[in-house]
């Protein structure tokens, strides 16, 4: 509810949007049951009225939350691959940015096949070193 007032006060071109989301990678999807940014997006095209599709499919087996910035990206780096041909107007949802990897990587698949291309994530991760010695 919230992240859908936020596209609405957002003021975006009132288009045909169509919603996707950023894949979650097999150990996630069998270790949760469920991939968290398709639940938000759901929500989401369903408050707004707009059609939601699985534009990607992902082929990393590892968990994006147990690597850091550097095998973050090797880890999506051509394992997200686009299953279906992209509708002019999209908006892609992830549940958490961390280094944008991923969002880049579904980003990078879709830049010049879009008219708009809009992603949003819900929340923002920060990675913190704290130094031991104090």
């Amino acid at each position: 509810n919230m992240l859908a007032k936020f596209f609405i006060d957002l003021k975006f071109p009132e288009l045909n949007y169509t919603v996707s989301y950023v894949p979650s990678n097999f150990s996630s999807i069998h270790e949760k049951g469920f991939v968290p940014a398709h639940l938000i997006a759901h929500h989401f095209s369903d408050i707004l009225g707009f059609p939601i599709i699985n534009l990607f499919s992902s082929k990393t087996h590892k968990r994006q939350a147990q690597l850091d910035y550097r095998k973050r990206n090797e880890n999506v780096k051509n394992k997200i691959k686009l299953i279906h041909v992209p509708p002019k107007n999209i908006i892609i949802i992830d549940d958490v940015y961390t280094t944008g990897a991923s969002m880049n990587e579904v980003g990078n698949l879709l830049i010049n096949k879009c008219d708009v291309l809009i992603g949003i994530t819900v929340a923002k991760a920060y990675r913190y070193s704290f130094n031991s010695s104090l």
